[in-house]
């Protein structure tokens, strides 16, 4: 398909999109106008305003932004706040959810969603709605690596010795050990075949990294060939016209920011924001420029993170619970037993 066809399909789409949310929408808007809704989020670029101004003007009301540094930041911050929370709707993680106080958080009224049909496998979670998905898997230089990556196991080919980068346990929450666990046996409640797993790997790990832009660029400066961790390092090469692949194979763990509604008698605006962001148009607007995977099953993902995208069946969502009460453990563990043995 050329790219202008492609950009065509896309501009016809989002026409489509935008009329039929104004339809559903409709009468319903008039009883929240004059409110404000504030949105308590990591960012607030250009790209989430769009889709916040399409809201604005539909429903006749002002969204208004709290910043946080993180999720754990948020979290603290609305924890604060002593029952009297200035937020109605929190971006935020599955893991930082799990922490809250059990007054904290309404449960998501499902009511609201219109278009639930149309939606991934585990968007919609008793405390949070799934936003956008950000594929976790494997990164590999095809111009560096001659014999193709399909699948977990080939990491521990001994063609790849010193020339692979994981993540270490301050990103990612330990997701690849839950998937070498996995691999191996295990499961986020036995995690021993996961470290066993790792260790058989260390001769080919040249790189354990701690945030994503090193990852990214250790890859780009062929430092590494190949790199554990999201499908964006995979559209940063891309950008930059370095011959890169990338497989998000079984077992396909989903990974994804969510939104939360904060009690404080707002919910059911909050929840038409969020039921508005998983709609076709909200996906389209906010989270295909993001480079990120649309939870909508009706809004395909930027051309470049086609291949990204994990095959429904192969994916695997482990317990946020139990990482949250391991996770600590398991960095001890790490340090010991994986980062002092390379």
């Amino acid at each position: 398909m050329s790219k202008k066809l492609w950009i065509n399909i896309l501009v016809c789409g989002l026409l489509v999109s935008l009329f039929g949310f104004a339809v559903t929408a409709g009468a319903a808007t008039d009883k929240y106008k004059g409110q404000t809704l504030t949105v308590l989020t990591w960012g607030w670029d250009e790209t989430l305003q769009k889709g916040v101004k399409y809201f604005e003007k539909e429903f006749g009301v002002t969204v208004r932004n709290e910043g946080q540094e993180s999720a754990s930041a948020g979290l603290t911050k609305l924890q604060a706040q002593q029952g009297k929370p200035v937020v109605d709707v929190w971006c935020t993680v599955p893991l930082a959810v799990d922490r809250a106080r059990p007054d904290l958080l309404a449960d998501i009224d499902p009511s609201f969603i219109k278009n639930k049909e149309d939606l991934i496998p585990y968007t919609i979670s008793k405390k949070y709605a799934a936003w956008y998905v950000y594929p976790f898997g494997i990164n590999w230089r095809s111009d560096l690596i001659s014999k193709p990556i399909t699948k977990w196991e080939d990491l521990w080919d001994p063609s790849l010795k010193g020339k692979i980068g994981i993540p270490s346990m301050s990103i990612y929450q330990g997701l690849f050990l839950n998937v070498c666990a996995n691999l191996n046996g295990g499961s986020e409640r036995n995690i021993d075949p996961g470290f066993e797993k790792l260790k058989q790997l260390l001769p080919n790990i040249e790189m354990m990294f701690s945030s994503d832009n090193v990852a990214r660029n250790a890859l780009a400066q062929g430092e590494i060939a190949v790199a554990v961790g999201g499908g964006d390092y995979y559209a940063f090469l891309l950008e930059k016209k370095i011959p890169a692949r990338f497989v998000s194979p079984k077992p396909a763990p989903l990974t994804f920011d969510c939104m939360s509604v904060v009690k404080g008698g707002n919910e059911a605006l909050a929840h038409e924001f969020i039921n508005f962001m998983l709609s076709p148009v909200g996906q389209e607007l906010v989270v295909v420029p993001w480079k990120c995977v649309p939870v909508n099953k009706k809004v395909p993902p930027a051309p470049e993170l086609k291949e990204a995208v994990p095959q429904t069946s192969d994916m695997v969502v482990f317990d946020a619970s139990v990482i949250n009460r391991s996770l600590s453990d398991w960095t001890e563990r790490w340090n010991r037993e994986i980062v002092l043995k390379k």
